[in-house]
């Protein structure tokens, strides 16, 4: 917010903020779980996640790719 005041925005920048969701790896499955106009609370059950994050993790472990996560150790799975 401060860059944009910075590069010309006015008091409007001050008061809102767009926030870009990229939609790949892990996150993918949280980013489903949004408000969104038809279900302006989004999720409220959390296991459906951890079982898609689960299942996930699962799939690349037994083909034998290396996690990037930096919420999970560094290692295989």
């Amino acid at each position: 917010m401060r860059a944009a005041e910075e590069a010309g925005g006015d008091k409007r920048g001050r008061q809102a903020a767009g926030l870009k969701i990229h939609r790949g790896e892990r996150y993918v499955h949280v980013a489903q779980a949004f408000a969104t106009t038809g279900n302006f609370s989004g999720a409220t059950d959390r296991a459906p996640i951890d079982a898609a994050i689960a299942s996930d993790a699962e799939r690349r472990h037994s083909a034998g790719h290396v996690s990037r996560s930096h919420a999970t150790e560094n290692q295989v799975g």
